[in-house]
């Protein structure tokens, strides 16, 4: 076996690993690596409460790499090349808060039909993963 390749769960637990995956996804990129443009996600008085000494550099700041989620938003971006209304659904289902109906509304479908996109989705994404390796 390849030792380069990596082992992924089998069967029950590649849905979990998947869902887990896309919390990552979903959490690095709602991090605000907005590169100093728009509004901070808090501001400068919660930061000092919760961090401290806050150090301001004019120098640019180089935003971290994480290849899993990397991979995951190319993942996503196929799909959405394949199959829209998965990709648009998953993007609304780990990015939005809010109830299934809520979510369902938000891109004018049920919550009976966004529930099955996002469960598609997690399946196209499996099929996707387990081919690469």
């Amino acid at each position: 076996m390849n030792p380069a390749k990596k082992l992924l769960p089998q069967n029950d637990d590649m849905l979990e690993y998947v869902k887990q995956r896309l919390e990552k996804w979903a959490e690095w990129f709602s991090k605000g690596n907005w590169c100093g443009l728009g509004y901070p996600p808090c501001s400068l008085e919660y930061r000092l409460m919760m961090e401290g000494i806050i150090v301001r550099s004019t120098a640019p700041r180089l935003l971290g790499y994480n290849e899993e989620t990397e991979e995951m938003e190319m993942l996503v971006k196929e799909m959405g090349k394949h199959a829209p209304y998965l990709a648009l659904a998953v993007r609304c289902h780990y990015f939005t808060r809010g109830s299934l109906r809520d979510k369902g509304k938000k891109i004018n479908v049920s919550h009976n039909h966004f529930k099955h996109y996002v469960d598609m989705a997690h399946q196209w994404l499996i099929g996707r993963l387990s081919v690469k390796y």
